[in-house]
């Protein structure tokens, strides 16, 4: 119990950083090197869990996703989200957004795809492009860069 609200109380005390768009976001992370950030990456749902997306159905999840708990997306003013690829680790120092999931509706809560050194596999892109595809029309096609 000491230890939850030792990480509750460094979260609430931790320096927010807004970003208000996804290109906005993609420029910094690009221009600040994870392992130069005092960024922290909360991995909600790790690879294998079910999880849902605006209502659609529950589904296994094929990566890691989570959030930067200090990287505020004002669509939910909450962290920005996040999907590590699935060749990839959270622990990794060098996470670098390779694309991003958008929610047909246009509301701004978009995901970020990220890869081990801005690197993504054709395979891990296939699986997230599939996996994105499967929920009832609630993403557009993800975008890669």
């Amino acid at each position: 119990m000491k230890t939850l609200f030792e990480n509750w109380r460094q979260y609430l005390n931790e320096e927010k950083i807004e970003q208000s768009s996804k290109e906005d976001l993609k420029t910094y992370l690009d221009q600040n090197p994870s392992e130069s950030l005092p960024t922290k990456i909360n991995i909600e749902n790790p690879k294998g869990s079910m999880k849902t997306f605006k209502g659609a159905k529950e589904m296994k999840l094929p990566f890691d996703y989570g959030e930067w708990t200090n990287i505020i997306n004002p669509a939910d003013n909450m962290g920005w989200d996040l999907i590590i690829a699935p060749g990839s680790n959270s622990t990794s120092q060098n996470l670098k957004p390779v694309g991003h999931a958008e929610y047909t509706d246009g509301s701004g809560n978009d995901k970020i795809i990220v890869a081990d050194g801005g690197t993504i596999s054709a395979a891990d892109q296939e699986i997230i492009s599939n996996f994105f595809k499967d929920l009832e029309g609630k993403f557009k096609e993800v975008e890669w860069y």
